[in-house]
C-alpha cells in the first residue's frame, strides 16, 4: 500500500506544477470547483438516473400524502412506512456511484491536506521535535538506547536545549527555531538512531511541497493521511519523528475554517451550481 501510495504522490506532484505560483486561497476554489464537476459526472455515469428520479418522486408524493391527509393516521402511517421503503431503496441505487466518487475523494482530500493544511514555522519561534523509537524491536534497556540518538538540523534550524528523555515512552524531545540569515531554502533535520538515518522537512515559508508534521512507519488508516514524505523503514529502529505545527486556515464569510472543510463546503456549493446544469438526479 505504501508503494501506491508514494507512486500517487509523484503522480500528483506533476499534476500540480500549474499551480506553483498561485494563491493558495485560489488553489483550492478551483479544486473545488473542477471536483464537483468530476462528481456529478461520475454520478451521473454510474447512476440509474430514470431510477433515482422515479424513487426521488414517490418519496415526495408520500411526504405530500402525509400533508394533505393529516386527518387519517392509518394512511399517514402507510405514507410513512413508504417513505422508509423508498429512501432504502433509494440508498441501493446511489450506493454504487458513491464508492466509485469516494476513491477521487480521498485522493484530492489527502493533497489539499499534504500541501495547504499546515501554517509554516514563524521565524524565532520555538517548535518541538520528537523522536519515537520501536520498542519491540530494541534488545537492550530503552534507557541506554536514547543517549544513541542524535540530531543534525540544516543551517537556518537552531537547536536551544538539550535533549528531553522519556525513557517509559522511548521518546526524545528537542526545542528547536528557525533562524534569519541564513540561504538554506529547504530547512530540514537529519534524525539518526544506529545505521538509520530520518529526514525530516520542516515548513518554513510559503510553498506547495508535500509536508506532514509525522513521518512514521506505515499503519492502516492512520498512513491515509500521514504519507506526504514517505514512510520509515518497517525493521527499522525508528518508530516515527514529530515536528509541532499548526493548522493552517482560510477566510470563509465571517469565519476561518480548516482548508480540507473549506473544500468539502466549495465542493458543496459548486456541486449545486452544476447540478441544474449537467441534469443530474441526486
Amino acid at each position: 500500500m505504501e508503494y501506491l501510495l508514494n507512486f500517487t504522490n509523484q503522480i500528483f506532484d506533476w499534476l500540480w506544477l500549474p499551480l506553483k505560483h498561485t494563491p493558495c486561497y485560489l488553489d483550492i476554489v478551483f479544486l473545488s470547483a473542477i471536483s464537483a464537476l468530476l462528481f456529478m459526472v461520475l454520478f451521473k455515469k454510474t447512476s440509474n438516473q430514470k431510477k433515482v428520479k422515479s424513487i426521488k418522486n414517490k418519496i415526495l408524493a408520500n411526504i405530500l400524502q402525509i400533508r394533505f391527509y393529516k386527518d387519517d393516521p392509518l394512511l399517514i402511517l402507510r405514507s410513512i412506512l413508504c417513505v422508509l421503503r423508498y429512501n432504502l431503496i433509494y440508498l441501493r441505487y446511489v450506493l454504487a456511484p458513491l464508492l466509485v466518487i469516494i476513491v477521487p475523494v480521498l485522493l484530492i482530500t489527502m493533497q489539499i491536506n499534504d500541501r495547504y493544511g499546515y501554517a509554516p514555522l514563524e521565524k524565532n519561534k520555538a517548535f518541538i521535535v520528537r523522536l519515537d523509537l520501536a520498542r519491540d524491536q530494541l534488545k537492550d534497556p530503552i534507557a541506554l538506547q536514547l543517549d544513541r540518538i542524535h540530531i543534525r538540523p540544516s543551517a537556518s534550524i537552531m537547536i536551544d536545549a538539550p535533549p528531553l528523555h522519556d525513557k517509559h515512552q522511548g521518546s526524545v524531545f528537542w526545542r528547536a527555531r528557525l533562524v534569519s540569515g541564513t540561504n538554506d531554502s529547504r530547512p530540514h533535520l537529519e534524525l539518526g538512531f544506529g545505521n538509520e538515518i530520518v529526514g525530516k522537512r520542516i515548513l518554513a515559508g510559503k510553498t506547495k511541497e508535500r509536508f506532514s508534521p509525522v513521518k512514521a512507519k506505515w499503519t492502516a488508516p492512520y498512513g491515509l493521511m500521514q504519507n506526504a514524505e514517505g514512510f520509515l523503514s518497517s525493521s527499522g529502529p525508528i518508530r516515527a519523528v514529530y515536528v509541532s505545527t499548526e493548522r493552517a486556515s482560510y477566510p470563509f464569510l465571517w469565519w476561518r475554517v480548516d482548508p480540507v472543510v473549506f473544500y468539502f463546503i466549495l465542493t458543496l456549493i459548486f456541486g449545486l451550481f452544476f447540478k441544474p446544469l449537467l441534469k443530474v438526479q441526486i
